[in-house]
Formats: structure tokens, sequence, C-alpha cells
């Protein structure tokens, strides 16, 4: 588990994924509301979002046994797809370390982003707030800032 504090390295590259999931979508609905994020979060993904070492650390695990009960039930979702990609490439290439197999593994595309629609919608809204304070957009176009 993700302990506070701690950073997502991939956390760029997601968000980019993220992104054109979300144009993708909204080209075809033109709205965004509830239902919008809920197939958000059912996008496909280019990647498993996760890192390579975690996941050789949880597929190791299942290999022996662990059901991840302790998991939150998406995070745990996403492993069991993981182990599925892991176990093909493990009958493919039997010859593999488990970490050589977790990194194949990750690196093929996801079913889904594996977050729930509220966490969708944070994620969208961060990084638009970013976007916005990165580009002065609010001082811009802010009527009510002196000009000068």
């Amino acid at each position: 588990m993700k302990k506070p504090g701690c950073y997502f390295y991939l956390e760029k590259e997601r968000n980019k994924d993220l992104l054109i999931a979300f144009n993708k979508l909204y080209e075809e609905s033109n709205t965004v509301n509830a239902e919008f994020y809920e197939k958000l979060s059912q996008s496909q993904a280019r990647r498993f979002w996760v890192s390579e070492e975690r996941a050789a650390i949880v597929l190791a695990r299942m290999e022996h046994g662990d059901n991840l009960d302790d998991m939150i039930p998406s995070r745990r979702r996403m492993f069991h797809d993981l182990y599925k990609v892991f176990s093909h490439l493990k009958e493919a290439h039997p010859s593999c370390s488990v970490f050589d197999l977790a990194c194949m593994a990750v690196n093929s595309q996801a079913p889904s982003f594996y977050l729930t629609p509220k966490s969708m919608k944070e994620i969208i809204c961060r990084i638009k707030r970013k976007w916005y304070d990165k580009n002065n957009r609010y001082r811009i176009s802010s009527p009510f800032l002196p000009q000068g």
C-alpha cells in the first residue's frame, strides 16, 4: 500500500494516458457527469499503473497462494487481472524470472484504470487545477484584479 508522502513516479505518464481517455470519451458524449466518470474509469489503459517492483512483490505473493484480502477491491481486481497476464507470460517464457515477467505484464494493455469514478474526477480536477495555475489562467481572465 502506498504510504502518505510517497511519490508515485508514474503520475505524469498516467495522467497523460487518463487525459487521452478523457478527451476521447468527451468527444463522444459532450457532457461530463457521474455517468461520464463511470465510463472513464472503465476505459482501457495503456498499461497497468503500478510499478514493476510492487507488481513483482505482489505477484510473487499470489504465486504462493495469497488471495490479497488486505487490499481494497479495485486494487485486488487489478492484481488478479495482472496475475492472469503474468500466468500467460509464464507459460510462454518459463525461464524468465518473476521480476522480468512482472515487467512484461505491467507494460501490457490494462482493461481499465482500476480507479473509482470519484478518484477519476479528483485526478482530472487536480490536473486541470495544475494547468490553470501553471498558465496563470485565473489571473488573466479575472476582471477583479487590477490591470497593469
